[in-house]
């Protein structure tokens, strides 16, 4: 009987009972322990065969694939560690800033103007209806708020 013992790390053998052990090709991995070599994971790449681990794709670059280099981050984009593609920075409503996209003074203007134009819309909807309802009951006859206060008080007594 025959006793079979595992590849060694970044190597693996494509039938069980076979002797012979084949390295991981890139952008595949096996550690130690494992039965077969695994993909890379997205943002992460090798480029050697029989490795071991893959490396996280730095910052500044992107990694569109598991057995590609890094490549440099387009001009107009960013790429924070472990990307797979660029993000790009929609001009005029974001801006870069290092390895992020922020929201440009632009966008944060109109999203203050539009919900403060709700706020005051749905101000003036809501007095509307108050009023409407208030002439309903019969408490606003001439449609203004303010008691009329032309008539002479009437006195009492004497």
């Amino acid at each position: 009987m025959t006793l079979c013992h595992p590849c060694p790390a970044g190597q693996e053998t494509k039938e069980e009972g076979n002797y012979n052990c084949t390295l991981c090709s890139p952008g595949y991995y096996k550690e130690e322990g494992e039965n077969a070599c695994y993909p890379c994971d997205i943002g992460t790449y090798t480029l050697l065969h029989g490795s071991t681990g893959c490396t996280s794709c730095p910052s500044g670059f992107y990694c569109p694939c598991i057995r590609c280099g890094p490549i440099p981050c387009p001009e107009d984009a960013v790429c924070p560690q472990g990307s797979y593609k660029p993000t790009f920075c929609s001009s005029p409503f974001f801006v870069r800033q290092g390895y992020k996209c922020f929201m440009a003074d632009a966008l944060v203007g109109i999203i203050i103007s539009t919900t403060l134009l709700v706020v005051l819309s749905l101000i003036i909807i809501s007095a509307k209806l108050y009023i409407r309802r208030l002439r309903r009951r019969g408490m606003i006859e001439d449609g203004s708020l303010v008691q009329d206060t032309s008539t002479e008080p009437v006195y009492t007594g004497l």
